[in-house]
């Protein structure tokens, strides 16, 4: 196995194993709940996959989190994916408005 593959497990192996139980869990609990879980479901969680790791990576490393501890807050960031990418999304938009100096509401004309 070369270096750089053993170095990639190490660093990046509990965010797959978080991202695996996460999605797992997921799927358990909209079964669970008597949801029918269809292809297009599953797809678009796929999709979804990348961004939820780069959010559960950042939040790894911000809470300084190793082994077990990384795997369970990734898994917990799968689980509620939507939501998750629902509140970054909203964050980032906030800051951007923040920066630009625009107030909610300010860009729509008057009735």
């Amino acid at each position: 196995m070369s270096p750089w593959i053993e170095t990639a497990v190490a660093k990046y192996g509990w965010i797959w194993i978080g991202l695996t139980f996460g999605l797992a869990a997921k799927y358990a609990l909209l079964i669970k709940r008597g949801v029918r879980v269809r292809p297009i479901l599953i797809f678009a969680d796929v999709l979804l996959l990348p961004m939820v790791a780069l959010i559960a990576y950042s939040l790894v490393h911000q809470f300084g989190a190793s082994g077990e501890a990384s795997a369970l807050l990734t898994a917990l960031g799968t689980v509620g994916a939507d939501r998750l990418v629902k509140l970054y999304t909203d964050r980032f938009f906030a800051q951007i408005d923040r920066s630009e100096g625009v107030t909610p509401g300010a860009a729509q004309p008057p009735d």
